[in-house]
This record gives C-alpha cells, sequence and structure tokens, in this order.
C-alpha cells in the first residue's frame, strides 16, 4: 500500500513528540535505586521485566536501560516532576545506598540538577505550561554539547533526513540560521505553489509562511511579476494571470516586530495577507508581551486594517465564524 502522507510536509516538523531516553547500564539495583526510588519513576510492568533491560516510565515517555557498559550522554536530559519537596526528599533518601558512585543532586533556583550514579545529568522541573507546556510528569527535551563545528552538520541531518525543524546557536549560527535558512527558505514554496500553476488549478487553496516575516512579500511578488513580463517565452506552464494576483488571492503570511514593512506591504496592497502572531512559545516571539509588541508595530495603523490584521483575516482563511 501506498503511503499517503508526505513526512516532510508535516507542519510540526516530524518530531511531535520526545518518547524515549536510551542508555545503557551495568546496574539494574543502581538504577532502581536512582530511577525509581530516588526521581520517583516507575518501571514499566510489561515490557521487559527481565535482568536484562528495564523501561521506566515517566509520564508518557521512557528511559530505555538496556544492559552493558554505562552510556552517558553529553549534556543533560530535562524532566518536568510534580513536586519538588518530594522530590528533594526521595533523592536524599537514596544518598546511602548510592554512595560510592557519582550519584548526585544539587538545587538551582528553577530546577533541580541530579546525577545518576554513572554520570548521566538530569534537570528536574516543577510543571510550568508557559514553559513546556501541559507537562505534569514526562520528558520535554534531551540537550546534547556537541563539539565546535559539528552543529551545522548535525542540523542539518535533522533537517533532511528527518525533516525536522532546527536551529543553530553560538559563533553567529543562530542568527544566521534564523534569518537566511528559517526566515528565507519559506518563500521557495510560495514562488512554487504559483509559478507551477498550483492556486489556478485549485483557486479555493491557502498557503501561508509562519514565522518568516512580510517585508519579503513586496520584493518577491515584484520580482515574479518583472519574471513573468520579461521570460514569458520559458514559462511553462502559461498561468494567465501575474504572479502577484495569486498571491493576494490565495496566500498569507504571518508577523511579530516589523512596523516598518507592515507600514509598507499596506501601501501595496496587502492588508488581506497578513496575520498578527506572538511565536509563542519559543523565546523569540512576543509573548507574554504581546500588547506592547502590538502597540508598537501598529501604532499607525488604521482600526480598519488593524482588525484586519489582528483577527478578521485569520477567521476568514480558517473559516472561523465570528
Amino acid at each position: 500500500m501506498k503511503n499517503p502522507f508526505d513526512r516532510k510536509a508535516e507542519n510540526l516538523g516530524n518530531i511531535t513528540a520526545l518518547e524515549h531516553v536510551n542508555v545503557e547500564i551495568p546496574d539494574q539495583g543502581l538504577a532502581s535505586d536512582f530511577y525509581l526510588m530516588g526521581l520517583g519513576f516507575t518501571r514499566d510492568p510489561y515490557l521487559f521485566p527481565g535482568t536484562n533491560n528495564m523501561w521506566v516510565n515517566v509520564g508518557k515517555s521512557q528511559f530505555h536501560l538496556p544492559s552493558g557498559e554505562p552510556l552517558v550522554l553529553r549534556g543533560h536530559v530535562g524532566v518536568v516532576s510534580p513536586d519538588r519537596s518530594a522530590l528533594i526528599e526521595r533523592l536524599q533518601s537514596v544518598k546511602k545506598p548510592l554512595k560510592g558512585t557519582k550519584f548526585g543532586y544539587k538545587e538551582h533556583n528553577d530546577y533541580v540538577e541530579a546525577t545518576c550514579p554513572w554520570g548521566n545529568k538530569f534537570r528536574l522541573y516543577s510543571p510550568d505550561e508557559k514553559r513546556f507546556g501541559k507537562i505534569n510528569l514526562g520528558i520535554p527535551y534531551v540537550e546534547f554539547t556537541v563539539p565546535e563545528g559539528t552543529a551545522k552538520g548535525i542540523a542539518r541531518f535533522y533537517d533532511e533526513i528527518l525533516g525536522a525543524m532546527t536551529k543553530v546557536k553560538g559563533n553567529g549560527g543562530g542568527l544566521t540560521n534564523f534569518v537566511c535558512h528559517a526566515n528565507s527558505t519559506t518563500v521557495e514554496p510560495i514562488v512554487q505553489m504559483i509559478s507551477s500553476g498550483v492556486f489556478e488549478r485549485h483557486p479555493k487553496l491557502r498557503a501561508g509562511t509562519i514565522e518568516s516575516g512580510v517585508g519579503w512579500i513586496p520584493w518577491v511578488i515584484n520580482q515574479l511579476d518583472h519574471g513573468y513580463r520579461a521570460h514569458h517565452m520559458w514559462l511553462r506552464p502559461v498561468i494567465p494571470r501575474l504572479p502577484s494576483e495569486y498571491f493576494k488571492q490565495n496566500c498569507f503570511a504571518t508577523f511579530m516586530e516589523e512596523p516598518t514593512m507592515v507600514a509598507y506591504c499596506l501601501t501595496q496592497g496587502l492588508e488581506d495577507n497578513m496575520v498578527w502572531a506572538s511565536d509563542y512559545p519559543h523565546p523569540e516571539g512576543s509573548f507574554p508581551h504581546c500588547g506592547e509588541s502590538i502597540s508598537r508595530v501598529l501604532s499607525d495603523v488604521s482600526e480598519e486594517h488593524a482588525a484586519k490584521l489582528l483577527g478578521l483575516n485569520a477567521a476568514r482563511i480558517f473559516n472561523i465564524k465570528i
């Protein structure tokens, strides 16, 4: 049976949940003292109940702990734990049985750092919906420290092989990736859909770019219209209308902190093609200061246009009745 899904087109970037962290351990007894008695997790009672592997449940996530030479991750595992006080009591209670190992723990302002008997590090946070979503107990992330110069290659693997969304930080890579890779690469799919006649064949279809701003729109549709007129003899398929008309009819983009470009786009008749977004919960977004951000960006925008940008356009695009 042919797979009907294009995994690289998934809008969540293919990785929608972190289910398992796998590390080898040489001693199930010490592992039980740390993961079960110390951290307060539970052993899966049905899968791998033998002595050569153990699965430890952490909400909807799991640690897989097959027997072998200890495997120590570069970095740490982030965990949401529901009761910090109870966690500290449990960690204190296993100090004696784990004496002589690399076990330890330390309290910080917003997390408790714990080290397993073989050196793996964990940061245990209290539930925080704004930061981790609706997780009361689980593994929201794993952070890896990698050798200098390797981050781009690793990010490329996740991007090209797994179809995941990636960002590279450090040595200027974060800003370069944000502007040149995360933002600008969203332009090409829109251009391809217009130039290949997708919107001509499917006039009710809508396509949008998220987290890429709106400043690129006037330049791109101007270039498309110029190329349409100047190179018409090479265009296949031939679309009957200007590319800019298809964009205005079928496409939209979201914006955050772009007062100058939002104002310019409005002069180009793009008031129906822009939608405000906060990029919650990402740190580069405006949350929890959305009101101040909106005031900065739309201070000189008319009430009619502001209403469209802040809600009416989104309602129309997503068929939301208001």
